[in-house]
């Protein structure tokens, strides 16, 4: 559920107020799913009922049917976005396949971020770094 503050402060999420939202831990073996504590960045997973509009081909039965782009565990949608959640706020932090390949060497932009935002001159968290 959207927290009472946000919608105080962003009355537009009202749209969402019927969603729920959470962060898994995705094992990369068996695919399976554990919940994350709050302030601990994980893959963003929604559930509701505005989720699947996107990604919805049909139903199965009491299933939704997806395309190949939405990825569902029991209900909820993962969204290939890292984050965490804090005081009921979403935080997004970054892409799970946020990763530029040069050379055939994975680069993780927030790596590269990171480094150049550290160099004398450059104001931290004032850096984006993107595959061309």
């Amino acid at each position: 559920m959207v927290s009472p503050e946000l919608l105080r402060r962003y009355p537009f999420f009202a749209m969402l107020s019927d969603e729920q939202i959470k962060a898994v831990a995705v094992d990369p073996t068996t695919g399976t799913w554990t919940d994350l504590p709050p302030d601990t960045v994980g893959t963003i997973a929604i559930a509701g009922p505005t989720v699947f509009p996107g990604y919805l081909l049909g139903w199965d039965g009491d299933h939704p049917v997806l395309d190949d782009a939405g990825r569902l565990r029991d209900g909820w949608l993962d969204t290939g976005d890292l984050g965490y959640i804090a005081a009921g706020e979403l935080y997004i932090t970054g892409r799970v396949k946020d990763v530029i390949i040069r050379g055939g060497q994975h680069i993780h932009p927030y790596d590269l971020e990171e480094a150049v935002g550290a160099l004398a001159g450059v104001r931290k968290g004032c850096v984006a770094v993107f595959g061309a």
